[in-house]
């Protein structure tokens, strides 16, 4: 499946519109086979697990429930939308509605790391560190990531450059440069 169509992509001349929290899903079906997991433990076991067992048990289904929740309610569904016409980019969620996050002149992108994995992050020029959203999918250092994260730059974030003008923004390849190294 390429990049398009797992991060829902809408692109026109003068309009980018992408999901970029679609690949959470995976997640979210493995935390909820484990949380199944730890209910039929808990279900069947309960007399032979104790309170330690319990309560391991209990907090890995309260885990899988409350983050399950926000993941699907404020992550999965968030939509970008960079729109040239008004200047604007705006972040839409079902729950909360479309909003607008910033003009595009005053957008900056650049890369954020954390242990083994990195993504693309949007911020305001000069504040950048202060609040940003996360605009990509997160990479690892591994071949396959590599080659996901090249498709990333070369179908959704070079156009996302070219739209708000691409002296915000580092180019995708000087950036992984400057940054960590990510090979």
């Amino acid at each position: 499946m390429s990049i398009k169509d797992k991060l829902n992509l809408d692109r026109q001349i003068d309009f980018i519109s992408f999901q970029p929290n679609k690949g959470i899903k995976r997640n979210l079906y493995w935390s909820a086979v484990v949380g199944f997991f730890a209910f039929v433990a808990l279900a069947i076991f309960w007399q032979q697990l104790g309170v330690g067992g319990r309560l391991v048990c209990g907090c890995i289904i309260a885990y899988v429930i409350i983050f399950g929740f926000i993941d699907i309610t404020f992550r999965l569904h968030v939509r970008y939308t960079f729109d040239k016409a008004s200047n604007a980019i705006y972040k839409e969620n079902p729950i909360l509605g479309k909003h607008r996050i910033m003009k595009l002149d005053e957008a900056t992108i650049f890369q954020s790391s954390e242990v083994g994995e990195w993504h693309y992050s949007l911020g305001r020029r000069k504040k950048e560190f202060l609040k940003s959203y996360t605009i990509s999918p997160s990479f690892f250092e591994r071949k396959a990531s590599e080659l996901e994260a090249e498709e990333y730059e070369r179908e959704i974030l070079v156009p996302i450059i070219e739209l708000i003008g691409g002296e915000n923004v580092l180019s995708p390849h000087s950036a992984r440069k400057a940054g960590t190294n990510h090979k």
